[in-house]
């Protein structure tokens, strides 16, 4: 969380000073060394290691692409808490509704009351962070 905090600035600033592609190719570009070297670092040549992936999976990296630069347009105009709380809700959504319908292959998980609950409970206090009276001139 802390990590996602931190970068959520990082990439507020890099997106004031260039465009939302620039950001996300930079953002990208530098994550990409980062975790090249320290791959490198604890797993050694291994990394390059790509036999037993499925050629489907190569297409993933441009759904990384799409969240990235989303989350540079949506930091720019609604700021970065906003942008990283609706990006989580969105994430537990999505992720609620693949466990309950097996997609990607992934196993069935039943939907329990409690993960609606805190489902609704995160939306909720989201809408209180965001609230703000509106003032009226008497």
């Amino acid at each position: 969380g802390l990590f996602v905090g931190v970068q959520g600035i990082f990439n507020r600033h890099v997106n004031m000073k260039v465009s939302s592609w620039a950001a996300t190719a930079f953002i990208l570009a530098t994550g990409s060394l980062a975790s090249l070297i320290v791959g490198l670092l604890l797993d050694g040549t291994a990394i390059f290691n790509f036999s037993d992936m499925k050629p489907a999976y190569w297409l993933f990296g441009l759904v990384g692409i799409g969240v990235i630069f989303c989350t540079m347009t949506a930091m720019r105009k609604i700021g970065p808490t906003k942008t990283i709380v609706i990006g989580v809700i969105a994430q537990l959504t999505t992720s609620m509704i693949f466990d309950m319908t097996g997609f990607l292959v992934l196993p069935k998980v039943t939907l329990e009351w409690t993960h609606v609950a805190g489902l609704l409970l995160m939306i909720v206090g989201i809408y209180l962070f965001n609230y703000q009276k509106k003032e009226t001139n008497a």
